[in-house]
């Protein structure tokens, strides 16, 4: 009974770790407030080949993040349930130099 619950702490510890990581890289990515930003965050994440990706809803797609981390090699970033226009930017600008590089 003990070997279980402890299983469970490191399982939820673990989780809370994860989550606090992924709280901190969010906080150091730039606010992307316009289109006109996001096409400067584009240029400068292109040339230091760290792309990104923002995804929005309810909760994460983790099939899809995965496909995107790995096919891609982006950093996929879930922002929650409110689309802000200038990722879609952002993202869009994404889309299109992944098109481009597949052509």
């Amino acid at each position: 009974m003990l070997s279980v619950i402890f299983a469970i702490n490191l399982l939820l510890i673990s989780e809370v770790i994860t989550f606090e990581i992924y709280k901190y890289k969010i906080t150091q990515i730039e606010k992307i407030e316009t289109c006109e930003k996001a096409e400067l965050q584009f240029d400068i994440d292109l040339k230091n080949q760290s792309l990104k990706y923002f995804t929005f809803g309810m909760g994460v797609d983790e099939e899809y993040q995965k496909n995107l981390e790995d096919n891609y090699n982006l950093e996929v970033y879930h922002m929650g349930c409110i689309v802000e226009n200038s990722y879609e930017c952002y993202n869009e600008l994404v889309k299109r130099h992944l098109m481009n590089e597949i052509d």
